[in-house]
């Protein structure tokens, strides 16, 4: 799919891969149910308290690129809630915030690993990179019993280029639109009866 898309090899994304733990992401100050790392993984909330976990990362979006792709996969740790928790993927731009995924623990899949991917469309960005940020949000609520995690993995941000060829093809579909439009406007001239 990549490929399709015509997608720049380079991940904006450090360490999306949780192989070095949690090297070059940050957990938001009201973090109050941690964020660990696990085997190859990023544990976002855990087990037991009730609370709020943020965990995010910073990244540069080089100058005139109008789209991302964005794609990670999460699972749902151990027993679903009596009370639903909620995990909140986010996409940060210059204070505007586009909600990637929403998802309740009624919904989700326990156990079984879920691969997000998505293309983005960016605001025109063309007098140079601008800073944006990926947020992972999970929303334990009052549970009596041990409650959720989201474990978090392969998390990768990159710019999908406009491709090569649609540059080129712009003009010469306009000018085919306006032939045409000639064309048929000639049409109608010639079959109208003179008075």
């Amino acid at each position: 799919m990549a490929s399709t898309l015509g997608v720049a090899k380079a991940n904006l994304i450090d360490n999306g891969t949780f192989d070095s733990g949690l090297d070059g992401w940050v957990i938001g100050e009201s973090t109050d149910t941690g964020v660990q790392p696990g085997d190859g993984t990023a544990l976002v909330g855990r087990f037991g308290p009730d609370g709020e976990a943020i965990f995010y990362q910073d990244f540069i979006i080089p100058a005139a690129k109008k789209r991302l792709l964005i794609d990670f996969d999460y699972a749902w740790g151990y027993e679903r809630p009596s009370n639903p928790d909620f995990f909140f993927a986010s996409l940060i731009l210059d204070g505007m915030t586009e909600e990637l995924l929403s998802e309740s623990s009624d919904e989700g899949l326990f156990g079984t690993s879920v691969g997000f991917s998505g293309v983005f469309g960016l605001p025109a960005i063309t007098t140079g990179p601008t800073t944006a940020r990926i947020q992972f949000v999970t929303d334990e609520r009052d549970n009596a019993n041990a409650g959720t995690l989201i474990e978090l993995d392969n998390v990768s941000v990159n710019a999908v280029p406009i491709p090569a060829t649609m540059p080129l093809l712009a003009p010469g579909l306009a000018a085919l639109a306006w032939r045409r439009r000639r064309s048929s406007l000639d049409r109608t001239i010639m079959i109208s009866p003179r008075w």
